[in-house]
């Protein structure tokens, strides 16, 4: 199906009243009533799950990299987003929760840490249920429930999630994974942050050693984590 193909059927729709299509409004150009959507979904033949995913692939397509900069298109997004999830329910967790995902991380990088907070428990809970406690999605989910409590000024939060994401880091992937550095890495700035400054160090310690022997002594991970170093031991 061609663009234009697309946008005939759009307007085909307008006329009939189906939906409203005002190209001017951007984001927001096509709206359809709740009970014409209710309608439209009720006569649906397909699959769900098939609908379900096809519609999250769409607003995957659709979110822009840098989604931090494009308020009303992001705003839009998680409005879809959200409405998709709300009928999708479990649907939307198979193969995997890319769009969910997306979602809460926009909220972070927009500065939008309390929404994230509560977003990113909604996630942790749903993961849990749905793939399981050890799955990497739900250490995943508690790593970004983590960092919405960190920057939303719960360090204390944070660093308890932080070290249960360490642990299991540690033992579903292996102290050398980039995914296990990082964490380590968070939890040693989170700790600096609570003003626990040797424990800090401690654990930053075990970072440049596992970033030299993965990445490299000249890798910008290892030099920040040695800045770090140097200015927590100067601190103590």
């Amino acid at each position: 199906i061609t663009a234009e193909q697309s946008v005939t059927a759009l307007r085909t729709l307008h006329r009939y009243g189906l939906l409203t299509h005002t190209p001017a409004d951007g984001p927001r150009a096509v709206r359809i009533h709740a009970l014409t959507a209710r309608a439209a979904r009720e006569a649906i033949t397909s699959d769900p799950a098939t609908v379900t995913r096809a519609a999250a692939d769409a607003l995957l397509e659709l979110w822009p990299e840098h989604d931090y900069t494009t308020t009303n298109l992001v705003e839009a997004l998680r409005t879809n987003t959200a409405s998709l999830a709300s009928l999708g329910g479990d649907h939307l967790w198979h193969p995997g929760p890319p769009l969910l995902f997306r979602a809460g991380s926009s909220l972070l990088r927009s500065g939008m840490h309390t929404l994230a907070v509560e977003y990113w428990r909604r996630m942790v809970e749903d993961s849990v249920r749905v793939l399981g406690v050890e799955h990497p999605g739900t250490i995943t989910a508690w790593a970004n429930l983590a960092a919405s409590y960190w920057h939303a000024g719960r360090v204390g939060d944070a660093i308890v999630i932080l070290e249960k994401v360490v642990e299991d880091r540690v033992r579903l992937l292996g102290v050398e994974h980039p995914s296990t550095i990082i964490a380590r890495a968070n939890l040693a700035v989170s700790c600096a942050e609570a003003g626990r400054v040797g424990d800090a160090i401690v654990i930053m310690e075990k970072v440049v050693e596992d970033q030299v022997r993965v990445l490299g002594n000249e890798h910008p991970d290892t030099l920040a984590a040695r800045r770090a170093l140097r200015v927590w031991r100067g601190k103590a």
